[in-house]
């Protein structure tokens, strides 16, 4: 399982007032100008996965220029980006509000509560053991990716002191927030589905990519 969260810089009234999404009957329709409007200015701060470090996304060059805001490089930024504006709101992709206290314990205070087991890992995690595409991480029996982009397409950009890892580039969040399905056509046009299924041998996982897959698929065309 897994839950983005975002930052809100400069709530608005608009942004703290009840809607269908608040109500948690979002259907991706007849409120999705209103997430569009309101994802505009949140800014991703990274994904949270069970059994792994938390993914902290990152903006290193002028992303947050439109928003006058230093570019983020690190957990480090962030945190000192909460600090400096007292104001800004935190929320989960369900636009739960959450504490700055409650976000910084969702990022540094991860581990797992026992070791990762060969059991626990389909054929094509352990060759991505193996090959060291995968780091294990023992004090917190936690998994991250490398840093060496040669090795992984989807490697991370650098390991943070604690349990996180931190991405550039394309925000990853958009699958799970009702925020961007929009963006799922988008996304659609670059996949190479095949690529998932050919490199994934269990038929467990497979059938988890593709039911997620179309689900999604199904609530975007319904946007269309």
């Amino acid at each position: 399982m897994g839950c983005n969260f975002y930052f809100d810089p400069s709530p608005n009234e608009e942004s703290k007032s009840k809607s269908k999404c608040d109500e948690g009957m979002c259907d991706g329709i007849s409120c999705s100008k209103d997430c569009h409007k309101l994802a505009a200015r949140w800014i991703h701060i990274g994904k949270s996965s069970s059994g792994w470090f938390f993914s902290v996304h990152t903006y290193p060059q002028t992303e947050l220029q439109s928003q006058k805001l230093a570019p983020i490089k690190s957990w480090e930024d962030w945190k000192d980006l909460f600090e400096s504006h007292k104001n800004g709101q935190i929320y989960d992709e369900y636009r739960c509000k959450i504490t700055m206290e409650e976000m910084i314990a969702t990022v540094e205070d991860r581990r797992r509560p026992d070791v990762l087991s060969v059991g626990d890992c389909d054929s094509y995690m352990l060759k991505q053991f193996a090959s060291g595409e995968l780091i294990y991480d023992k004090k917190t029996n936690l998994i991250c990716t490398t840093t060496d982009k040669k090795l992984y397409d989807h490697a991370c950009d650098a390991i943070g002191a604690g349990p996180w890892c931190c991405f550039s580039g394309r925000d990853f969040s958009w699958l799970l927030s009702s925020c961007n399905k929009i963006h799922l056509m988008e996304w659609y046009e670059e996949l190479d589905l095949s690529h998932f299924l050919k490199n994934t041998e269990s038929k467990y996982i497979q059938l988890k990519i593709l039911f997620v897959f179309c689900f999604h698929l199904n609530k975007s065309l319904l946007l269309v």
